[in-house]
């Protein structure tokens, strides 16, 4: 039995080597060489696209302004309106001021502020604090001209403000 299974073993072992030795034959006729065509220049790169601005806070769309938004936020305790163009740069404000007017939840009778002119005229900003929780409606009116001759630049704007859209630090 011993005989056998070495016999077994010495058998294997050569077809394999003779496996692993023996070329394989092909024709006689040379392979054809076909030519590598030359490299292709390589696209030039696209460029990069620059992200469009964040406007911060909440956005509001203004009506016939050619795709002018506005951007409210609370600062330091106080509503601040910033102005922008169609490509979110920061514009200067076309109107003189802004009235804002809102029902806190801890008191019964409305409170309202005026937002006046601010940063060399790209914002307006109110002088009154505004205490927090911020979950209230707020009617804002954009107002041109002063005094007797104040007029309403555009429809008053209904935001239903929740705490997390207006915090800028």
């Amino acid at each position: 039995m011993k005989k056998t299974v070495a016999l077994l073993g010495a058998l294997a072992g050569a077809v394999l080597m003779t496996a692993q030795t023996t070329p394989t034959q092909t024709s006689a006729a040379p392979a054809a060489v076909t030519p590598v065509p030359p490299a292709k220049p390589a696209a030039p790169a696209k460029p990069i696209e620059k992200e469009e601005p964040k406007i911060p806070g909440i956005v509001l769309q203004r009506p016939g302004a050619a795709g002018n938004q506005l951007g409210l936020t609370i600062v330091e305790g106080t509503f601040k309106l910033s102005f922008y163009d169609k490509k979110r740069k920061a514009i200067l404000a076309d109107v003189t001021h802004a009235r804002a007017t809102w029902n806190p939840v801890y008191k019964a009778i409305p409170e309202q502020t005026v937002l006046n002119v601010l940063e060399g005229g790209k914002a307006l900003g109110g002088g009154k604090p505004i205490r927090p929780p911020y979950a209230f409606k707020l009617r804002l009116t954009l107002l041109k001209g002063e005094g007797e001759s104040e007029t309403a630049a555009e429809p008053t704007y209904v935001i239903d403000i929740q705490d997390a859209a207006l915090k800028q630090k």
